[in-house]
């Protein structure tokens, strides 16, 4: 992919990460490659389709192989990445 969307979103500046439609990519030479996300990565919203799960005591949206645990920054509701072991 040469171009992202304008909504895209920075997720990670020091690695160059973008979010956009539930996909993370990297800049990588001219154009951008789909990137895996790593854990701590935030973002506003989901899309849709994922599969809530309950691991212990803590609730989850799963995607693939990546979990997202609804959080609060700065006084709004996001979704962070996380390892679930």
């Amino acid at each position: 992919m040469t171009a992202l969307p304008t909504e895209a979103v920075v997720v990670d500046p020091s690695t160059n990460t973008y979010y956009y439609g539930g996909t993370y990519y990297t800049k990588s030479g001219s154009g951008y490659t789909v990137a895996a996300p790593t854990a701590g990565t935030v973002v506003a919203n989901l899309p849709e389709g994922g599969e809530q799960v309950t691991v212990g005591d803590k609730k989850y949206v799963k995607f693939g192989e990546t979990y997202y645990q609804p959080i609060e920054k700065d006084g709004k509701p996001m979704w962070e990445v996380v390892e679930v072991k």
